[in-house]
């Protein structure tokens, strides 16, 4: 029987050293996943066909008049360089009924405009509770001008 205890404390022995082995082993590394790169193209857009903004109007040009300076929903005044007041009429153009005459240095709303007539850009205006057509200026000079309070 001393065979069989001995060949029973050999198997115990050996239990207990892979047991302990198996315990103190490494762990398993981790196998880590490619890294994946992304590309970025950049592509260029076409040209578009869409014009460029200016910071000039695009209104048709008046024969006999100046470059259009009043703006539409604005206001404008009357310049001073003429004492005489500016003529309001009920239509554009010199033959129309005068509804109203304006002083120097008044201001009033542009609503529409401009309207090409007998060599004048013609705005259409509200001064007060009144409504018009003025002329913006003649071939040398401007009749009023921009008020733009700052």
């Amino acid at each position: 029987m001393k065979a069989a205890n001995g060949g029973f404390m050999l198997w115990g022995w050996l239990l207990c050293g892979l047991w302990l082995l198996a315990a103190c082993a490494a762990p398993p590394t981790p196998t880590r996943a490619p890294l994946v790169r992304a590309t970025v193209v950049i592509a260029e857009a076409p040209p578009r066909s869409s014009p460029t903004p200016s910071l000039a109007p695009t209104v048709p040009v008046c024969p006999g008049a100046p470059s259009v300076q009043l703006i539409r929903n604005a206001r404008g005044r009357v310049l001073d360089d003429d004492p005489r007041p500016l003529n309001m009429r009920s239509a554009p153009g010199i033959a129309s009924a005068i509804v109203w005459s304006i002083g120097v240095n008044t201001i009033f709303d542009v609503l529409d405009g401009p309207v090409c007539a007998d060599g004048y850009n013609w705005f259409y205006i509200r001064y007060d509770d009144l409504e018009g057509w003025i002329a913006e200026g003649d071939n040398t000079s401007y009749f009023v001008e921009p008020f733009l309070p700052g």
